[in-house]
């Protein structure tokens, strides 16, 4: 039987996986092929053994939540999305991978929906992480003031 060489002469010796490694490891090939399901499942799982500090999870975690979030925004199925995108935004509470274009996803998801208030926060929080959508955002933020002009005027009769 041949033993595989285990590094170098004078190199240190390769260190065996933690169950953390293993499982972004796994995680990381199944996102690759396109499995986003069985990878989710996997990060989740990864994330209750991440080391302090170690974002890779949380990013990976967004990226699987984008994957499912395109497809019900490209439908418009708006509360199914908003759904998809509050979960991103609790499990990555920290919010440091999240960015600006999730915020203006969920803008205007919470608009179509309805909800104008929440609308108007995420746009907020989206400026906030990338002040160059304003460009982008300012349809929106002029379809919610016309919204909200047009709530004020029904009050008023």
């Amino acid at each position: 039987m041949q033993r595989k060489p285990l590094g170098r002469p004078g190199s240190p010796a390769p260190q065996k996986r933690s169950r953390y490694q293993s499982l972004i490891f796994d995680a990381d090939r199944f996102f690759e092929a396109k499995e986003i399901e069985t990878a989710f499942k996997i990060y989740q799982q990864a994330l209750q053994e991440a080391p302090a500090g170690d974002n890779h999870v949380y990013a990976q975690l967004c990226r699987c939540y984008r994957k499912k979030a395109r497809p019900l925004l490209k439908k418009e199925r708006w509360p199914e999305l908003i759904q998809v995108m509050e979960e991103m935004l609790k499990t990555n509470g920290q919010r440091p991978n999240l960015k600006g274009l999730d915020f203006k996803i969920l803008a205007e998801a919470y608009f179509k929906n309805g909800q104008i208030e929440k609308a108007t926060a995420a746009i907020a929080e989206a400026l906030k992480l990338n002040p160059d959508l304003s460009s982008e955002l300012k349809n929106l933020q002029q379809k919610i003031q016309a919204e909200n002009l047009h709530q004020n005027f029904r009050q008023l009769f």
